[in-house]
């Protein structure tokens, strides 16, 4: 009867857990319902200035596309305010333009990055925002360039973007140039090169080089990389290698400077390519490859082996273009895009019939939506998790609590002289005796109890147990069994491990040892450890400790006080 109460008591118990941990997950959901709707409510009432530098930060450090989109698209939904601030208006167009780079960079949306700076370059204008004007110039240039790496430049689908991005670019150089932005000068300057050096214009854009190439307020590497483009148009190409040479060494190895040293190298395999450099141009070729593809950046490594596989069948070396050929298809499958010229088209097109500030911010919602239900689902998987990992732990307690009796009552029974339960009235001795005798029968044919007394036997009285290589499968082959049988013997009678039973077994004997000071009064805390199986002071003194409470060198000292 007992024991059936025990069984219901135990039921009710483990019914009354499941029910507290349904309760806590309702709870848990809506509290990060709520959690998250005022999320979405904070965000929406935050000042533009911190929307701006909060997906900065997304972005730059601790690389979380996904909040930067939602803090940017807030941001934008603010453009078609009916009126806005000179200062806001600057935040919300630099806001526009981050958001297309995003847009690009991580999600390969151009139609999205085309209508972000379009926005972003018609509130420029509208409030006369100049250097966000020139970003968006430059960000709108780059966009349209994006198909030079899939496309030759003399194609018909091209030519006019080539004009439009070069005027784009000289355009962003003269409002820089007049706000005083050297930053964005060089960018503008070096972009607008790089477009001449690839279409073979550079006299068309020599003018903006030199003066970017003389202006103090570029960067140093900047400068050199328009001397270089200068010196290539006058025919002087070893003087343009080493100047593009000098731009590189004098950029750092990470973060930004590590794109602007890849984009020198791709300037530099080009001339060599055109100089007829062909060995030094492949070596460098491969090594971008190298370092783009272990990066991720299919997309460069992409346009390297077009490269190569042009100059490659130009030169009439078929088996070799046909490799550049396989490669370049690989790099291509890796891309996201495909046709880049007819997603600007798209993207300029949608721009034109959309309120884009209304799309923004029905996106915000819907992100925020999509949150909110993460955060419902990841709080009740966290809950329904920490339920389970208590009802496993309250079950291993369980099942080492019932080992623990039934050794105590298996030692008892083999006790022979143990004392005799008295008979209750109700019950005869000859079936009692019988009870009695079926179960010490029992206990003496336990294959796994019999095991571990093997197992006691040579861990308390052999040796070997205090050599260092001694493991699970040296005891294995001392008593002829298999690892996994005397592993199951151990973690059925102890409730741990192997290595839990070495460690206890070692370091009872270590503590015999220190006190033993006759035999090992001169033994260092080194030395103890060596003897008993461990090569390292460190681990020796994490397993004393662990076991004993206290460290060898306080055991040390509290053996040295009681004697």
């Amino acid at each position: 009867m007992s024991d059936k109460i025990i069984d219901r008591q135990y039921i009710v118990r483990r019914l009354m857990a499941m029910v507290m941990g349904v309760v806590m997950c309702v709870v848990s959901s809506v509290a990060t319902y709520g959690v998250s709707n005022m999320e979405r409510i904070t965000i929406e009432k935050m000042p533009s200035a911190e929307l701006l530098e909060r997906s900065n930060r997304y972005i730059k450090e601790t690389h979380q596309p996904d909040s930067a989109l939602l803090y940017l698209k807030v941001l934008g939904s603010r453009s078609h305010k009916s009126s806005l601030t000179t200062e806001e208006a600057d935040v919300i167009s630099r806001g526009l333009t981050v958001l297309g780079g995003l847009y690009i960079n991580e999600y390969h949306d151009y139609a999205r990055a085309v209508m972000a700076v379009l926005e972003a370059q018609s509130v420029a204008t509208k409030y006369n925002c100049q250097l966000r004007l020139a970003e968006s110039e430059v960000a709108l240039a780059t966009l349209n360039l994006a198909s030079l790496n899939y496309e030759d430049a003399g194609s018909d689908r091209l030519k006019g973007l080539i004009a439009e991005s070069m005027e784009r670019y000289e355009n962003a150089f003269r409002i820089a140039s007049d706000a005083g932005d050297g930053n964005l000068m060089g960018f503008a300057a070096v972009n607008l090169g790089l477009l001449g050096f690839d279409t073979q214009n550079l006299n068309r854009v020599a003018d903006t080089l030199n003066k970017a190439a003389s202006d103090q307020r570029v960067a140093g590497w900047q400068r050199l990389l328009c001397r270089a483009l200068l010196s290539w148009n006058k025919g002087n190409s070893s003087e343009a290698l080493q100047l593009v040479k000098q731009s590189k060494d004098s950029l750092g190895t990470s973060g930004k400077e590590a794109r602007y040293r890849l984009q020198n190298d791709k300037i530099r395999l080009q001339m060599l390519l055109m100089s007829g450099e062909r060995v030094e141009a492949r070596s460098l070729g491969n090594q971008i490859v190298e370092i783009t593809l272990g990066e991720g950046d299919a997309e460069t490594a992409y346009e390297v082996y077009r490269l190569l596989w042009k100059d490659a069948k130009k030169q009439g070396e078929t088996q070799l273009a046909h490799t550049y050929e396989l490669e370049m298809m690989r790099a291509r499958l890796s891309t996201q895009h495909t046709d880049v010229l007819g997603a600007i088209a798209e993207g300029k097109m949608q721009y034109e019939i959309e309120n884009l500030g209304e799309s923004l911010i029905a996106d915000t919602r819907r992100i925020s939506s999509l949150r909110q239900t993460l955060w419902l689902v990841g709080g009740f998987m966290v809950v329904l998790l920490g339920l389970l990992v208590a009802l496993f732990v309250k079950h291993r307690q369980l099942r080492r609590t019932h080992r623990m009796i039934v050794m105590r009552d298996k030692e008892l029974l083999a006790e022979p002289s143990s004392p005799i339960p008295e008979l209750k009235s109700g019950h005869t001795a000859e079936d009692d005796s019988v009870s009695e005798s079926d179960m010490i029968e029992q206990t003496e044919n336990d294959k796994t109890y019999q095991l571990f007394k093997r197992v006691e036997e040579v861990m308390n009285h052999d040796e070997a147990v205090f050599e260092e290589d001694f493991s699970a499968v040296a005891l294995a082959a001392k008593l002829h069994e298999r690892q996994a049988n005397i592993s199951n013997a151990i973690q059925t009678c102890t409730g741990g491990s192997f290595n839990s039973l070495l460690a206890e077994v070692r370091v009872k004997e270590a503590c015999r040892r220190i006190l033993d000071k006759e035999n090992y009064g001169n033994y260092t805390v080194e030395a103890i450890a060596f003897s008993v199986g461990y090569k390292s002071r460190s681990h020796f003194t994490s397993v004393f400790k662990k076991i004993t409470g206290m460290s060898p060198s306080d055991y040390i000292r509290q053996a040295r006080l009681a004697l």
